[in-house]
Order: structure tokens, then sequence, then C-alpha cells
């Protein structure tokens, strides 16, 4: 979709050391994968809360969108705004009005759920 803002992507995390167990005398390093916690709202509505890698979060929310039924296709997808809240991202995606009750329901329904998760994240 978009080029990632640069104050969106925090450093890069350290590696971290390690012995292998059974040759404590073989030592390495192995990179660590950056994790946030994601909160994805769709028009103002609480949705989802999961732990994602900062980069390329607009690509992210397209596909989650479209393969959790959200959207139908990129073109409901209005604008996506991504903004850092301590160490987790906000994403505010703006759709089309969901054309059936059923998505309706499963977006409202989802939102109440995450709620409690979302308040746990971002306490």
């Amino acid at each position: 979709m978009s080029q990632q803002s640069p104050d969106l992507v925090a450093a890069p995390p350290a590696g971290y050391a390690f012995a292998e167990l059974e040759q404590p005398t073989v030592r390495g390093e192995q990179p660590l994968a950056e994790e946030v916690a994601l909160a994805i709202a769709y028009n103002g509505i609480s949705h989802a809360v999961m732990m994602a890698t900062p980069a390329d979060v607009e690509d992210y929310v397209v596909g989650f969108s479209l393969s959790a039924g959200i959207v139908d296709a990129i073109d409901d997808i209005y604008g996506i705004q991504v903004r850092r809240v301590g160490e987790a991202l906000n994403v505010d995606v703006e759709i089309s009005s969901p054309r059936s009750s059923v998505r309706r329901a499963c977006i409202f329904s989802r939102a109440t759920a995450m709620r409690c998760i979302r308040a746990l994240c971002f306490a």
C-alpha cells in the first residue's frame, strides 16, 4: 500500500546468545524478531489485537481485512492510519459500510471481546 513511516519502526531488537545443551562449547548468536501489540479498529470500532512485526503494517492490515472477511475487496478500504502508542501500534481503518448484518454482527461481537485484551495491552 504505502511506504512504512520511519517513526513507526523502532530500532531493531538485539540478538540473543545461546549455547548448545549437548555441546556447551558450541555458542552462537541469532537475530531476534521484533513484535509489538497491534490493535485494529474498523470505522472506530475495535476489532482485534494481535502481536505482529511493525514492518509493512498497512499491507498486513489489508491482508487481514480481506482474509477475515471484513471487506470483500481492497477497494472497500478507504484509508489506513497507523499510530504508535508506547510500544504498541493502533491502526484505524476506514472501510465501506458493512453490507450484511452478519458482517456487522461479527465486527461488533469481536469488538466486545477485544476490549479486555486491548485494555491489558495499552494500560
